[in-house]
């Protein structure tokens, strides 16, 4: 019989098992879904907040390097305007008045003191000759093939693309300026070569500032690299492979100094994003990490300033949330199962008891006792089996013998279905010929269906409890280090804060630096305008001086025609009294007759000696005018000597005072410019905090979500530890 009538099939359709795939595949695809869309969107958020980040760092470096050129551009400017750039350069450099000279070495040197970061200041002439330079290494060096000299040449300011230094063999940047004359015709070009260490270390505080693993590579027009903070060996190194003739190009414009061409770094991604026009962001690996990159263009030279953030620390905060969504997937399995357990209890238990009360009904010989059919399921189609039975026994049991036995096998079924009752389902149902033969199968293989589900819920159940445990000790450091993470980022707040406060003090002390300037300038300007009247002054004196000279010359040359004619009239007067004599003589011997002539002769005498003593008196006279004039003369040639130097005094003074203006000039311009990048320092800063303030209160949230999560953990475990007592109840080999 019981061969015949084996028609019960459990299989892995059963009720029990669609119930719990049907609860496992909803709640897992939900997880799923539910992970997967919190993901995207939380990865978009993170990585748009990473860019917005990016560009707000990477603009304050970008304003400081456009800062740092202007700077230099316009103190070249300022100083190349000076007249007496143009005065050396016009009659040639050879043939420059040396004070003229002097006073443009002065000027050059007060440029290249006045930043250490400025190396060499030189003036170069029409053909590209060095002529001049503070340091004096290049002077007679002849270079017109350089851009900077042929650009500057043709009436513009040029400032190159980072360079290996000839002089210094380390990395430089040069700027340039025309050298004009007073009707504008270019006449040379001033130069000046610094050093690159203030924007180096520009990108290296965006480096600091950004975040852990943040990166940043300042490329020029050329594509080389001027600096990377990922490889400080990168710099020079071209992007990607120059063309030839454009290499050559470069060697010969000695923009590796003296050594070899680079290698190039071969980085297509980043010569994207470094011939950007326009502020730009996107994914950049290198050197084996993903970078979530910002490119921004500098304002006044074609060069592009590239920061990077590793994507793993813009996305680490997605672990928190991804742990989160799948706890809660995780929780819903868990609760899936523990209602799947429920049902299982309501649709098994309760008929098996049903089953346990009827078969003790037969035992105490109630044949009529039937089995109440609850569900048309597996347990219903069990209990119908029982009773068609039971009706077969009720017609088939002739005899004692045969109730007994039945009884016997009656009381077998009953032990082991009781037992299953209680959660024992490891010992099977004996199969017998008879009737009941068929009931001990379908009880048999229900009871091995049931041990299997209950096998794979326990062995799930440890699982959940040992996953929920490590869940849990993860949910705890995830939630102190973002508490940590939001006392970091109010620091930062707080920081940046008192930074945008000493900004707005420096653009204050700038406007009165400002203001103090131009009053200086205004002052100087007086001085030289005064010094010119004073030179305009000593000019008319040197004049009347020469001229006087002159006069008192020639007056000395008077006298000395003065004296010859009173020698002669001396020669004249001692020859009359000689004849006098003569004549006195020959009076003397003519007797009475001669007597009227001796008294002609005698005051002939005493004229010619009144003549001779007047003309000694005239001649003392003559001398003592000659004496004076000779006194005069040398004293108008000490005159005219230091008048000369007085105006050469008042020439330099004059110079000097126009440098001084033309430096308070230049002065003024760059406090303006200082105050100009403070005010957008302060408006980057303000944007920082901004972002800080954002990224916080992520951070905050986020730690409050883990924080959530750590006690829905607890209660998983919790539930768990329940789950497993609850199966641990069930019996099974």
């Amino acid at each position: 019989m019981a061969s015949t009538n084996k028609t019960l099939s459990f299989g892995t359709q059963g009720l029990g098992f669609q119930l719990l795939g049907l609860t496992i595949g909803t709640a897992a695809i939900l997880g799923i879904l539910l992970t997967a869309q919190g993901y995207f969107a939380a990865a978009t958020a993170l990585r748009g907040q990473a860019a917005t980040a990016l560009v707000a760092g990477g603009r304050g470096t970008v304003d400081g390097i456009d800062t740092w050129n202007e700077s230099r551009l316009r103190e070249l400017r300022s100083l190349a305007a000076a007249r007496v750039f143009a005065r050396v350069l016009e009659p040639g450099f050879d043939k420059a008045k040396k004070e003229d000279v002097d006073i443009a070495n002065e000027l050059m040197k007060s440029l290249a003191g006045s930043s250490p970061e400025i190396q060499d200041v030189g003036i170069m002439d029409s053909t590209g000759k060095f002529v001049a330079t503070t340091d004096g290494k290049t002077v007679g060096t002849v270079i017109p093939q350089r851009d900077y000299f042929k650009v500057a040449m043709d009436g513009k300011d040029f400032t190159t693309g980072a360079s290996i230094s000839t002089t210094t063999n380390n990395p430089a940047i040069f700027h340039s300026t025309p050298i004009k004359t007073s009707s504008g015709q270019v006449i040379g070009v001033l130069r000046s070569r610094s050093g690159l260490e203030e924007v180096i270390k520009l990108v290296q505080g965006d480096k600091d500032r950004v975040g852990l693993g943040a990166q940043g590579v300042l490329v020029d027009q050329d594509s080389l690299v001027v600096t990377s903070t990922l490889d400080p060996k990168a710099n020079l190194k071209p992007v990607v492979e120059l063309a030839a003739d454009a290499k050559q190009k470069m060697a010969d414009s000695k923009r590796w100094g003296n050594n070899k061409v680079p290698d190039a770094m071969n980085d297509p991604v980043l010569h994207k994003l470094a011939q950007s026009k326009e502020p730009t962001s996107g994914l950049w690996t290198t050197a084996g990490t993903d970078y979530q990159a910002a490119a921004i263009p500098l304002r006044t030279l074609k060069w592009t300033y590239v920061a990077g953030l590793p994507v793993n620390s813009v996305s680490s905060g997605l672990s928190g949330f991804l742990k989160t969504v799948g706890l809660a997937a995780t929780f819903l399995i868990i609760g899936a199962a523990i209602l799947f357990i429920g049902a299982l209890r309501q649709l098994v238990v309760r008929p098996l008891q049903n089953i346990v009360e009827t078969m003790q009904r037969v035992a105490s010989s109630e044949y009529g006792a039937r089995c109440e059919v609850f569900a048309d399921d597996e347990m219903g189609v069990v209990a119908t089996q029982i009773n068609e039975t039971l009706d077969n026994v009720l017609r088939l049991v002739q005899s004692d013998e045969e109730r007994v036995s039945l009884q016997r096998n009656v009381q077998q079924v009953l032990e082991a279905v009781s037992l299953a009752s209680d959660g024992d389902f490891s010992k099977k149902v004996p199969v017998t010929a008879d009737v009941l033969g068929n009931v001990a199968d379908a009880l048999n293989l229900m009871f091995e269906n049931i041990a299997q589900i209950i096998g794979k819920i326990r062995d799930g159940a440890s699982r959940v409890n040992g996953a929920a445990g490590a869940i849990q000790s993860e949910s705890s450091t995830l939630a102190a280090g973002s508490r940590n993470q939001v006392q970091d980022l109010a620091r930062a707040t707080s920081a940046v804060q008192q930074m945008a406060v000493r900004i707005n003090e420096v653009a204050d002390s700038a406007s009165q630096t400002a203001q103090a300037a131009d009053t200086s300038r205004e002052r100087a300007m007086a001085g030289r305008e005064q010094v010119r009247q004073v030179i305009d002054g000593m000019e008319g004196m040197r004049s009347s001086v020469v001229k006087t000279l002159h006069q008192i010359k020639g007056l000395g040359d008077r006298s000395l025609e003065i004296s010859k004619i009173v020698d002669t009239i001396t020669q004249i007067a001692g020859q009359t009294d000689l004849l006098a004599l003569n004549a006195a003589i020959e009076a003397a011997r003519a007797g009475e007759q001669g007597r009227g002539f001796a008294v002609v002769a005698e005051e002939v005498r005493r004229l010619a000696e009144r003549s001779s003593e007047a003309a000694k008196e005239i001649s003392d006279l003559v001398g003592a005018i000659q004496q004076q004039t000779t006194e005069s003369v040398r004293a108008m040639d000490d005159t005219a000597a230091g008048v000369e130097r007085q105006v050469k005094a008042a020439y330099s003074a004059g110079a000097t005072l126009e440098a001084i203006a033309e430096l308070s000039q230049r002065a003024a311009e760059l406090i303006a410019s200082i105050n100009k990048v403070a005010q957008q320092q302060v408006s980057s800063a303000n944007e920082v905090v901004q972002n800080v303030d954002a990224a916080a209160g992520i951070s905050q949230r986020t730690a409050t979500n883990i924080e959530g999560t750590s006690a829905t953990t607890t209660s998983l475990v919790r539930l768990a530890d329940e789950l497993n007592g609850v199966v641990q109840q069930f019996t099974v080999n």
